[in-house]
């Protein structure tokens, strides 16, 4: 299509005059995430601008996207939670005031 640097000429000549695009992977359809991304791209290169998706559409979908790929919370355990504490050093003193009451 393009040599690894295109230039601003060459770019425009693939994109506006040849109507290319890049290609999504096929192997991004076994992905959720990645199918969803492949179809937000491809719906961002139509030629026909008022044909493309708006920018409040693309940023909800990315948005979505996010929340797809976002690794689920940690449940640590109280095991873990008191082996953090492990490094506290808490100095008692052997003797003690008397307090009266």
């Amino acid at each position: 299509m393009v040599p690894a640097n295109p230039s601003y000429d060459e770019m425009k000549k693939v994109v506006t005059e040849q109507e290319k695009r890049p290609l999504v992977p096929n192997r991004w359809t076994e992905n959720s995430a990645l199918e969803v991304m492949g179809k937000l791209m491809k719906d961002c290169w139509k030629q026909n601008a008022s044909a493309r998706l708006p920018s409040l559409r693309v940023k909800k979908t990315l948005s979505k996207l996010m929340e797809m790929v976002k690794p689920p919370p940690t449940n640590t355990s109280l095991s873990e939670e008191l082996a953090a504490f492990q490094d506290v050093n808490i100095h008692i003193p052997e003797t003690f005031d008397t307090v009266k009451v």
